[in-house]
């Protein structure tokens, strides 16, 4: 009987993601009006002059930096404004600027053992003189009186390199605190070098000389209250409750076979909806979060997961549990100068769920459940060395397919994020090459064929060409190495012949759209040799088999 089945790729948007005030939608700002007080305060002017009439580009750019950096909607920190309740609405803005300004004094003083991610985006990854992020960051604090000269760069370059070049986390600490000093002191016009010995008086004069001026910063940053109201009216449409119940019945009414799920955080709940037509096969966090959490009974943050219909397909024929996640280590990849040895690890497979690597467990449920392969590129897997691996993870399933008797390979997964940035097209594409070699040896330890049909689906963060972000067209490294290296055959291109070389952009749907975008990053592909079967490509041509 021919294979034939159906399949989807759907990033869902987390539910802890889907928040309004985060900068990539706020959708309802406005920004400032003609002849229309913004704030009506000290800043009205030089907001205009800094980011202008209308939506402002250059305002949201700035928030999604304060994302990154000050970590203000991050769950390990306390400053979660996304989930704060505003007593007064029509006063958000008094109750928003102490959460920011209390997150970027904070910022100053983080280093890599104070900080819940170590030593991530910390200020000496921010404060690099010729970065975009900081000449961002110069383009609008200076408007609050934040300024560093020429003079003070030397020193600060001094302690970054030596922060860089530390072996050990105790010698890197050091040096950061070392630059934390010095960048304080260079913003306050403090004596640099710093002094080995201050007194708590000059210390505290330092201190609320630089709050004073963040507390500017982040009222100058902080939206109007009316554009904050409309933010927070678009947000009540976005309740889980009600989105959740959107996104099962277009799961159903796409009549698919298997579901590939990228962002979900809200497992439970839409699995429970989505049952009994379809049950869960895999699904794994993104996050590695600290030990003692568990995140199996209730993941902490999105992951990617694998649904199938049990009516088409069978995970344990026989009674065998085929499947499997991946931890990438692209980032490091790229920066290593030898190849990452791909390490193999037995994890429980807990009602569907692969917990993360630092989970550890107890009882009997745990002990007694079956163990699964996580493939990882590291043997350093805490929440203190994401550095050496990334928050980025797939899912792999061996399906049977029941009319057919054929076992099919399954993989879900969600790359590297950041468009239209070469280091991190690099890192995405060191991440295809580590899931196809823990493919290869998943279905050897499985003792399936490599040649068995593959499906791979998921957010690329990537479109097929650069020459969707005005660029000389020219495959993205993820489009390059999937399709013309690796050999996937990608189920949305019109162009399927598997050759080197230069391809031009396909057409494809746009499959993320937001106020700021439009990109197609989600993929179907195929491979592996069945030759009696067809794939069908999106328009409906069939093509030759994977």
């Amino acid at each position: 009987m021919a294979l034939r089945f159906r399949v989807g790729q759907y990033n869902l948007l987390a539910n802890c993601l889907a928040d309004n005030l985060k900068p990539w939608f706020w959708y309802g700002y406005s920004g400032i009006q003609e002849d229309a007080p913004y704030h009506g305060d000290e800043f009205d002017v030089s907001r205009v002059q800094c980011f202008g009439y209308g939506r402002s580009e250059k305002l949201i750019k700035f928030w999604t930096l304060m994302k990154m950096f000050l970590k203000i909607f991050h769950t390990d920190y306390n400053y979660r404004i996304h989930l704060r309740e505003f007593a007064n609405p029509q006063e958000i803005s008094k109750q928003l600027i102490p959460l920011l300004h209390q997150a970027l004094v904070d910022f100053f003083y983080r280093d890599n053992l104070s900080s819940p991610e170590g030593d991530k985006d910390l200020a000496y990854h921010l404060f690099r003189r010729n970065s975009r992020e900081y000449s961002l960051w110069e383009d609008v604090s200076r408007h609050a009186g934040l300024h560093l000269r020429d003079e003070h760069w030397p020193l600060l370059e001094a302690h970054r390199s030596e922060a860089m070049a530390a072996t050990t986390v105790l010698e890197k600490h050091r040096h950061m605190v070392k630059f934390n000093a010095t960048l304080r002191a260079a913003l306050t016009a403090g004596p640099l070098p710093v002094p080995s010995f201050r007194s708590e008086e000059q210390l505290r004069q330092e201190s609320d000389q630089l709050s004073a001026l963040l507390r500017k910063l982040a009222t100058f940053v902080c939206p109007s209250n009316l554009d904050l109201r409309e933010i927070f009216a678009v947000q009540q449409q976005w309740n889980w409750d009600r989105r959740c119940q959107a996104l099962v019945a277009q799961l159903n009414a796409m009549d698919v076979d298997v579901w590939a799920l990228q962002e979900l955080d809200e497992l439970f709940s839409l699995r429970a909806l989505l049952r009994p037509r379809y049950e869960l096969a895999a699904f794994k966090q993104r996050a590695i979060t600290p030990k003692g959490e568990p995140t199996w009974r209730a993941p902490k943050e999105d992951g990617v997961a694998l649904f199938y219909n049990p009516a088409v397909f069978t995970l344990r024929p026989d009674g065998w549990l085929r499947v499997g996640g991946v931890r990438y280590s692209g980032a490091a990849a790229v920066r290593s100068s030898v190849p990452l040895q791909m390490r193999r690890l037995m994890r429980p497979y807990l009602d569907g769920v692969i917990p993360t690597e630092s989970e550890t467990f107890e009882g009997s449920q745990a002990e007694q459940a079956p163990q699964v392969p996580v493939y990882v590129f590291t043997d350093r897997l805490s929440p203190q060395d994401k550095d050496c691996f990334d928050d980025r993870v797939a899912v792999m399933a061996i399906l049977r397919h029941i009319p057919s008797g054929q076992d099919v390979v399954f993989s879900s997964t969600h790359l590297y994020p950041g468009q239209n940035d070469i280091p991190s097209e690099r890192i995405r594409a060191q991440e295809c090459r580590q899931l196809d070699a823990a493919l290869d040896d998943f279905c050897a330890q499985c003792g399936v064929s490599l040649n068995a049909p593959r499906v791979l689906l998921g957010d690329m963060n990537d479109p097929p060409d650069v020459a969707y972000f005005g660029r000389k067209q020219c495959p993205t490294a993820v489009y390059d190495y999937l399709v013309q290296e690796s050999l996937w055959r990608d189920a949305f291109s019109s162009a399927l012949n598997p050759t080197r070389g230069f391809r031009p952009c396909p057409v494809r749907p746009i499959t993320t759209l937001t106020l700021n975008r439009q990109l197609p990053i989600d993929y179907i592909l195929t491979k592996g040799t069945a030759s009696t079967t067809t794939t069908s490509s999106p328009d409906g041509v069939a093509t030759p088999a994977a």
